[in-house]
């Protein structure tokens, strides 16, 4: 019988915020550099963008009215959006 103990370096909570403003996407709590698409809800990518904390703005000026989802590729973390 082996005593461990179960732990990861890794675990930590990310506290994201996504907002916008019909034009532009916000994401704060970036730490690193984030490649991020942007999904239709066929599954078409039409937006791909590198974040990070101090560009963490992309425009979605040219998308049309509907629920997107947002994805942050390095972590896997997913956000739905509703551009009017």
């Amino acid at each position: 019988i082996v005593d461990a103990t179960l732990s990861s370096k890794e675990f930590g909570l990310n506290k994201f915020s996504l907002s916008n403003n019909d034009d532009t996407l916000t994401l704060n709590g970036l730490d690193s550099k984030q490649k991020i698409n942007v999904y239709n809800l066929l599954g078409q990518s039409v937006i791909e963008s590198d974040l990070d904390a101090s560009n963490n703005s992309v425009s979605i000026a040219g998308l049309n009215s509907g629920v997107y989802i947002l994805k942050l590729n390095e972590t896997g973390n997913s956000f739905k959006f509703l551009k009017k």
